[in-house]
């Protein structure tokens, strides 16, 4: 009897032995997969990346693995289902027992091509590995994911260069109104491209004109704020995939309007969220992505962000953005996400226009003037 209690006994550490998992923490630490989104080259060549892959063990969270057993890490393509693709890198091998509390730090490289792409992809890390009892267990790397970002290979329009038809107040239909201005680039409260390429201009002086991404000149109107709010409070204006209208304000609050005429006859003003370390100083454009409804921030400090309309974070946490030579953050009035291209206009203090991506702001079309 106590031989068999020592024996269940024994068989017990045994199992706990091989069973007890150690917590690894997976991670790419750096290199152009940071931070976040690879941008895939314009034409139809590969784009290489390269990272550095760090294992760290003895975390809270992370990918619990058996002790002592051996790693294939590698970087691959899934699916919007979450479902493997391909791989993209070389591989990366290590043992756990060799994970202490330091970071063991690997390169990692490999390439993708456009057509590899489709909508919803993603980049993803694999680790694999052989359980206790020999079984092959696979996972995508710990809940880390990359986009990509699949640049237009067809020349932008210029946005809104149509003219205009008989229409109302709606942001999507050119609207009747008498032709004037809402004002010159830099005394803009916003500015932002609707789905069908029209662009309009918010002036602080209370007027909204649909114009081109090059003029400031086209059908005029008043518009509204909600009450309590002045023309001057507003930090920015953008336009949805649906045809609201969003105004950000300097108090910290968000509003929605059902046209570009009334800016909060939709939702009234309620407070959204930043990224930490900003504050509504630092923002300098708001727009919205008609492909995604995803709201782009750009800040003073040089950077962007993703995230939604309350909370301007969510998706992306602040990345450098590259502006055009002679240009900064200081000088960014407003930007505008074109809808049929997804090209992002911006706007300069000096009444010019460059054209790029959310983080290049002049990759397509450099600075030029605005009438």
């Amino acid at each position: 009897m106590k031989k068999n209690l020592l024996t269940f006994i024994l068989s017990l550490l045994i199992v706990g032995v091989y069973a007890t998992p150690r917590v690894v923490d997976f991670r790419i630490s750096s290199g152009s997969l940071l931070p976040g989104t690879l941008t895939l080259n314009a034409n139809s060549s590969p784009t290489n990346f390269s990272a550095t892959f760090t294992v760290q063990r003895g975390l809270a969270a992370g990918t619990a693995i058996p002790e002592n057993v051996a790693c294939v890490v590698d970087i691959v393509l899934t699916n919007q289902a979450n479902t493997f693709k391909k791989s993209l890198s070389n591989t990366i091998n290590f043992i756990t027992d060799d994970v202490t509390s330091n970071y063991i730090n690997r390169a990692i490289s490999g390439s993708l091509s456009p057509s590899d792409v489709a909508s919803g992809d993603q980049i993803q890390m694999r680790i694999s590995y052989l359980d206790e009892r020999g079984v092959k267990v696979t996972t995508l790397g710990g809940g880390f994911s990359y986009a990509i970002s699949v640049p237009s290979t067809t020349p932008p329009p210029n946005p809104g260069g149509t003219n205009p038809t008989p229409g109302g107040g709606s942001v999507g239909t050119p609207p009747n109104w008498p032709i004037g201005s809402a004002g010159t680039v830099s005394t803009m409260a916003g500015i932002d491209i609707t789905s069908s390429d029209l662009v309009y201009f918010w002036g602080v002086n209370g007027q909204v004109t649909v114009g081109n991404s090059t003029s400031t000149t086209g059908p005029t109107n008043t518009y509204v704020l909600p009450a309590g709010k002045q023309y001057t409070d507003v930090l920015d204006i953008a336009i949805a995939p649906t045809g609201l209208v969003y105004a950000w304000y300097k108090d910290g609050t968000i509003s929605v309007g059902n046209s570009a005429l009334n800016l909060g006859d939709y939702v009234a003003p309620k407070p959204f969220a930043l990224p930490a370390g900003k504050t509504p100083a630092d923002i300098v454009g708001i727009s919205i992505a008609k492909n995604t409804s995803q709201v782009y921030t750009w800040y003073s400090d040089g950077t962007a962000s993703t995230g939604n309309s309350t909370d301007l974070g969510a998706i992306r946490q602040p990345y450098a953005v590259n502006y055009p030579a002679g240009k900064s953050a200081g000088n960014l009035v407003d930007t505008g996400i074109a809808g049929s291209s997804g090209w992002v206009y911006a706007w300069y203090n000096d009444n010019t226009l460059s054209v790029g991506t959310s983080d290049s702001l002049a990759a397509y079309i450099a600075v030029k003037p605005v009438n």
